[in-house]
């Protein structure tokens, strides 16, 4: 049985010193497949998924998927969205989008997400 591991790749800084970060960042997320033995990321992700902005946090939702029912990883980005993907199986692994969260006022990107947290009760 292997496990599911998504990890978060920030990109290098393209904005420099002179344009607002908030509005340049970027990066992606990583599906990698991991045996029950293993213990490392030396394989190539299964699925990369770019990103509007940095990932700042990522969670499974720790309650067991129902047969038929798809896993499902929440992300937290630097925009200050909320995406929420689900795990599929088609020839290979990979991570569809399922929501966002679209929040108006952060406009002005003054806002972030730093952290995640299910409530699986």
């Amino acid at each position: 049985l292997n496990e599911r591991a998504a990890t978060a790749q920030s990109g290098d800084d393209p904005c420099g010193d002179n344009q607002d970060a908030s509005s340049c960042r970027s990066g992606e997320l990583r599906l990698h497949m991991i045996g029950p033995s293993e213990l490392s990321f030396g394989n190539e992700p299964v699925d990369i998924i770019p990103m509007e902005s940095g990932v700042l946090d990522g969670k499974w939702r720790r309650k067991p998927a129902r047969d038929g029912e798809a896993a499902i990883f929440a992300s937290a980005c630097a925009s200050g969205r909320i995406h929420l993907h689900t795990l599929k199986k088609d020839e290979k692994w990979s991570l569809s989008p399922a929501a966002s969260t679209c929040d108006e006022s952060n406009e002005d990107g003054a806002s972030i997400c730093l952290s995640l947290a299910w409530n699986d009760v």
